[in-house]
């Protein structure tokens, strides 16, 4: 009898704990894909005029940040596909692990990431969920945003240029580690010109606060 209680104990508690988990991951999801979305572009300013003694393009810094006094010469705007993308594992298999750091120094600055990121772009493909859509509610507030949303993955070209959209974006589920402090999601970006590209995007909670860390861009037309 003792036996019996004891195993429905220890089956009680991982139910509860394995809930738990996944009530965490869910929220922790939305708050990493509200973190790529505010990290986009939502205004190009043009740039200064450069210095022909000092300019460098290797060493040119891309940030899309208000600059004082200067005018605008994009704006641009967002439909995120509700659903999320599904990936096979053998589309990242064989990726090398040189990524760009977030916000680099220099244009063309590459670093190889730890494993355990590698690990969680696999991870990636073999995710389920009780939900194949993006909470809409959620990102919502955490954007602080009326977002667009629709159903495709990608929107034919008429219906971009009739409602002003610069770019579809559909998001991968997110992996996460044991204790979420670690997070790998891919972002596909289609845009007007009907090319696109999958961004993968490597992110760490510091200080309570998932941040960008690593970026690698893979384009296709």
């Amino acid at each position: 009898m003792r036996l019996i209680l004891s195993l429905v104990t220890i089956i009680l508690i991982s139910c509860s704990s394995e809930k738990q988990f996944i009530k965490q991951q869910v929220k922790e999801e939305m708050l990493v894909i509200g973190t790529v979305y505010k990290s986009l572009p939502k205004v190009l300013y043009a740039p200064p005029k450069p210095s022909e003694e000092t300019f460098d393009i290797r060493e040119t810094v891309l940030n899309y940040d208000k600059k004082p006094n200067s005018s605008i010469a994009k704006i641009f705007k967002y439909s995120i596909n509700e659903n999320f993308l599904k990936y096979e594992e053998k589309n990242f298999k064989r990726i090398n692990n040189k990524y760009s750091p977030y916000r680099p120094k220099t244009l063309f600055e590459k670093v190889e990431i730890e494993e355990i990121y590698e690990e969680l772009l696999i991870a990636i493909t073999k995710l389920s969920s009780n939900s194949n859509q993006i909470d809409k509610l959620k990102l919502n507030a955490i954007t602080n945003e009326e977002l667009l949303f629709s159903k495709e993955s990608k929107l034919d070209l008429e219906t971009m240029e009739a409602l002003g959209i610069s770019a579809k974006l559909s998001f991968s589920r997110v992996s996460f580690n044991d204790d979420f402090t670690k997070s790998v999601v891919i972002l596909d970006k289609f845009y007007e010109r009907a090319n696109g590209s999958n961004v993968i995007y490597v992110l760490e909670k510091i200080d309570n606060s998932w941040q960008i860390k690593y970026t690698k861009t893979m384009t296709y037309s």
